[in-house]
């Protein structure tokens, strides 16, 4: 799936389901832009093989889900976030 079809196709209010579930799930507020998490998503749909956004938040309702999900997706997205922590201003 080429990546700018894979992030135009996730939708505004699937972003927000999906912030939503990650807060209730593990505490993590993603206080990111929306295009910066839908291009972190689609890049993770494409990585896990999954058809859409809705297959993986679907995956990630479900009360089978695999552990492993959630954290293979936060984990892309703090580790992109964090060099920046340690990045002294200018002045």
């Amino acid at each position: 799936m080429h990546k700018s079809i894979a992030t135009s196709t996730i939708l505004e209010h699937e972003l927000s389901e999906l912030r939503l579930l990650v807060e209730r799930q593990t505490g993590v507020v993603l206080d990111c832009p929306n295009s910066a998490l839908a291009a972190h998503v689609a890049e993770f749909i494409e990585a896990q093989e999954l058809d859409s956004s809705t297959a993986l938040l679907e995956r990630l309702r479900s009360a089978e889900q695999d552990p492993s999900t959630l954290p293979s997706l936060l984990d892309g997205l703090i580790i992109a976030e964090t060099p920046d922590f340690f990045a002294i201003p200018e002045l």
